[in-house]
């Protein structure tokens, strides 16, 4: 919640890119009340090419009217880190199901625990 909140404050805009079934997704947003929060979903199911390609974080970016290079990704699967790297936007490795290691290798700009790990703010407040 730390980081919505940060994101909150600065007015920045939120979307989803996953591969999750269309049913999956906004199950998830629904059941962890973050379906306002998120308004941009994009499923890669959906597309042409989903995940690795970056065609979903492209999808997104354009959705969004923002610039790769003023976005920010959080991934914790090893083609979600290749797929938001491919569109050129600096990914944050969620370490959650892959060791972090493996994160960091794929090309991972940090990787952390989780969302509540402290280093996590203190790199954001380091982007500005």
């Amino acid at each position: 919640m730390d980081v919505l909140a940060w994101a909150a404050q600065r007015q920045l805009k939120l979307g989803v890119v996953t591969n999750a079934p269309r049913e999956n997704a906004y199950f998830m947003l629904q059941a962890l009340k973050l379906k306002d929060t998120f308004p941009t979903v994009v499923l890669g199911d959906e597309l042409p090419q989903g995940k690795p390609d970056p065609l979903p974080y492209q999808t997104a970016l354009e959705e969004l009217g923002v610039q790769a290079s003023a976005t920010i990704a959080f991934e914790d699967s090893p083609s979600g880190l290749r797929s938001a790297i491919a569109a050129g936007i600096p990914t944050v490795g969620i370490a959650s199901t892959h060791a972090p290691d493996e994160l960091s290798a794929l090309g991972a700009a940090l990787v952390v625990a989780d969302f509540a790990d402290p280093a996590l703010l203190t790199w954001l407040e380091e982007q500005g």
